[in-house]
């Protein structure tokens, strides 16, 4: 069920084979605030740093919340899903004082923290395969 106050704007990816063509279906949500283009093309830009990792069928989830509080200024919240075939990550940002320009880091932080979650998983993996072939 979708909040009232929430909006979502969906990018969908290429279909060519091409590296440098691939991107990340990113699905980004607003809540609590109005639709911003420019946060969605950021978002989208960022998420299409995760191709050079070959990932198979990814699709990323981003949250963007405008959080309110008794202060005048503005406190937003960024959350990362990333779903991959068989595993599901999660990012999520400290809360970011500020204008919409802040907003910017907050989701290239919460796109490092899932590319060093990846990172992490897949040396974890190449290192098994490595032992098991030395052991063999």
């Amino acid at each position: 069920m979708q909040d009232w106050n929430e909006r979502v704007t969906e990018t969908s990816s290429s279909d060519g084979m091409d590296c440098s063509t691939l991107t990340v279906p990113v699905k980004v949500r607003f809540r609590h605030m109005e639709e911003a283009p420019e946060l969605t093309s950021t978002a989208q830009r960022q998420a299409d740093r995760l191709t050079h990792f070959h990932l198979n069928n990814p699709h990323c989830s981003i949250i963007i919340d405008k959080m309110h509080h008794r202060k005048h200024s503005a406190v937003y919240e960024v959350r990362a899903q990333l779903n991959v075939t068989g595993r599901t990550y999660h990012a999520h940002s400290a809360p970011v004082k500020g204008e919409l320009h802040d907003v910017h880091e907050a989701i290239a932080e919460v796109i490092d923290a899932l590319e060093r979650q990846i990172e992490k998983i897949q040396s974890r993996r190449l290192r098994r395969r490595t032992a098991a072939i030395d052991v063999a």
